[in-house]
């Protein structure tokens, strides 16, 4: 039909949004198993289309991208994309709801904009701080050696924290921007 599996971009610039819509329902994909929504997507910037079909894995969150192939240089060429985007979505299973979008309120079209951007955003889960995790972390000294390994964060990276005092810096005065740097 057209459509392959490609890393890209899915954030979308409202003005540019053609043809947008959603799965009614969440299924399970017969490959997976796993709870998934189908979203799609035509854009048109005046001189060239683009189709994309979304599914998004509720647990764990992943988005995988279906980009439609050939070349979209007309309006025509468009609708026809976004009506063989439906279709593809459908033989995964999903019934998709109506996908204009220049017909629409403001408010609706405001209010299918943020579902999309809700849809394809994927955060990863970030882990319970356990109420032990102050005991893990070497204490330390009040001239906080460089020595001693750096705190860090839920995912394991690095993180340093630092705090002083902020004085007014006034072009010309070496001195407060002395005391700047002194504080850190």
């Amino acid at each position: 039909m057209g459509f392959s599996e490609k890393a890209g971009a899915t954030a979308l610039h409202p003005d540019l949004v053609y043809a947008l819509a959603f799965s009614q329902e969440t299924l399970p994909l017969e490959s997976t198993g796993v709870p998934t929504r189908a979203a799609l997507v035509g854009v048109w910037n005046g001189e060239r289309g683009l189709a994309v079909v979304i599914l998004r894995q509720v647990e764990p969150p992943t988005v995988r991208r279906f980009q439609f192939d050939r070349d979209i240089t007309s309006l025509e060429a468009l609708d026809e994309a976004v009506v063989q985007s439906g279709a593809f979505a459908g033989e995964f299973g999903f019934q998709m709801d109506d996908p204009r979008y220049r017909d629409l309120t403001d408010e609706l079209r405001e209010e299918r904009f943020q579902k999309w951007e809700a849809m394809r955003k994927v955060r990863k889960a970030r882990a319970r701080r356990s109420p032990f995790a102050e005991a893990d972390v070497p204490a330390r000294s009040a001239s906080g050696s460089a020595g001693q390994a750096a705190p860090t964060n839920f995912d394991g990276e690095s993180t340093r924290a630092i705090l002083g005092r902020v004085a007014l810096v006034r072009r010309g005065s070496r001195k407060a921007l002395a005391r700047i740097l002194g504080s850190y």
